[in-house]
């Protein structure tokens, strides 16, 4: 009926906090963050300024791909039982809850339960 939306909402920010996997790649990344400032650490102490300026530059941008290749298949997921419950509940569109004034289908809840199934 015209009364049902075909738009559903969801929060991301929610859905990805309480992602199965995230727990995991937060604890990865805070080791590879002590492992990094232990090296910098132990290489910048023989290192001027300018060296040292290079190598943190350096080690910042390792620690940043890292977070990405970590954070990557979690988004993935998200994506992927984001489309199985549009799919599910015949939405043609999910958008971002925080973009929404009003209306549309709140699917968080859904889209959390299908990452918790699909582990």
């Amino acid at each position: 009926s015209a009364a049902t939306s075909s738009v559903g909402v969801v929060d991301y920010r929610q859905v990805g906090s309480q992602h199965p996997q995230l727990a995991a790649a937060n604890a990865e990344m805070q080791k590879a963050s002590q492992e990094a400032q232990a090296d910098f650490e132990k290489k910048s102490a023989s290192m001027n300024d300018q060296e040292k300026s290079d190598y943190y530059q350096q080690t910042m941008q390792r620690l940043q791909q890292k977070n990405e290749e970590l954070m990557e298949p979690i988004e993935n997921s998200i994506q992927d039982a984001v489309k199985k419950v549009a799919e599910k509940k015949g939405l043609s569109v999910v958008i971002e809850k925080g973009a929404v004034v009003y209306g549309g289908q709140d699917v968080t809840q859904d889209v959390i339960k299908e990452l918790g199934s699909s582990k």
